[in-house]
This record gives structure tokens, sequence and C-alpha cells, in this order.
């Protein structure tokens, strides 16, 4: 829902439907996961690993998939995430990742 917004460069109309999607998903009408998938999406670490540990929380059925869902390739070198995906029984170093993870880690990397 939230990544053709931000293909789009409508950052700011994807911002607004996640603090909307992020009521529902506190009233647990919207799943963790998916609010992760959003986070990520806007390239927001804290709020996605954050919403990744409700969904492990929860024991969210769909979590193993964050391994290689590329929504999650923004925080996919995020020890935090690695960690969790750990815990869940997954390697932290699966050997997918699109090409929009690894600009996104190139990106980071040269901004550091």
């Amino acid at each position: 829902m939230v990544w053709p917004l931000v293909a789009r460069g409508r950052r700011a109309e994807a911002r607004q439907i996640v603090s909307r999607l992020e009521k529902r998903a506190t009233e647990g009408s919207y799943s963790p996961y998916w609010m992760a998938a959003s986070y990520a999406t806007l390239g927001d670490a804290d709020n996605t690993i954050r919403w990744l540990e409700q969904a492990y929380a929860d024991r969210a059925s769909r979590l193993p998939y964050a391994g290689v869902d590329m929504s999650f390739d923004p925080v996919r070198s995020d020890p935090r995430f690695a960690d969790l995906l750990r815990r869940i029984g997954l390697p932290a170093d699966l050997p997918y990742q699109s090409e929009w993870g690894r600009k996104a880690d190139l990106a980071r990397k040269s901004a550091r």
C-alpha cells in the first residue's frame, strides 16, 4: 500500500497513510508485520524494528517471511533485524536481497 507512493516520491502521503494504519494496528485490527513493512518502505528503521518485535511477541504467522521480503531490505544490515531473524530460527545472511536493498545499504554506508 505504501510502496507505490514512496516509489512515486509521494512520501508525505505515504506517511499519512502509515499514521492511520498505526492507529488500527494499535487497536489490533492491522498486522504488526505489515506495519513493520510499511515503516521499512519509508526507511524508518526504529519503527520497523518496533513493529517486527510486536509481530514476534504476537507470534505472527507471516514473520518468517521477513527474511526474504524485499520490504525489509532497508533494515537488512541492522543488527536488531539480524537478531530477530536469529530468534525466529533464520540465518541473518539469507542470500536474497533486491537491487533496491543493495542501493539502500550503499547509501547508508556512504552517509557514515
